[in-house]
């Protein structure tokens, strides 16, 4: 994905009480809301920019690359409207809010995990 001299950023990505979703509209609903913010997210970016699932209601975006405060905040805020538009699928409407959290290499650590940990202690700090 990115070699290991080359700077890159990670950003943490949660959808904010998305079990309310699955308890009052089924996990089907739930699953549905899933793929279109998955679908969302990856025809946004770029090849430069790498987008996955982790699990549950959690996303994760890899960028290559120099970042400055500039093009994180700009890739945050694009994030987080993408995901803040109303979902609309069969008879249902409405609106989500995500959570973001980010760290970068190697400013903020030297392994993917202490990464992973620190962009996620990063988006719940902001919730």
């Amino acid at each position: 994905l990115v070699s290991q001299e080359e700077e890159f950023s990670i950003y943490f990505i949660d959808l904010d009480n998305f079990k309310n979703i699955n308890d009052t509209l089924g996990h089907n609903t739930g699953d549905e809301v899933l793929r279109i913010a998955a679908d969302r997210l990856t025809e946004l970016y770029s090849d430069n920019i790498k987008v996955g699932r982790l699990g549950g209601d959690e996303f994760i975006i890899v960028k290559k690359g120099q970042n400055d405060i500039n093009n994180i905040e700009n890739l945050a805020r694009n994030t987080l409207d993408l995901l803040n538009k109303p979902f609309q699928f069969s008879r249902y409407s409405f609106n989500l809010k995500a959570s973001i959290g980010i760290s970068n290499y190697p400013n903020h650590a030297k392994d993917v995990f202490t990464l992973l940990k620190y962009a996620d202690i990063s988006m719940y700090e902001g919730k």
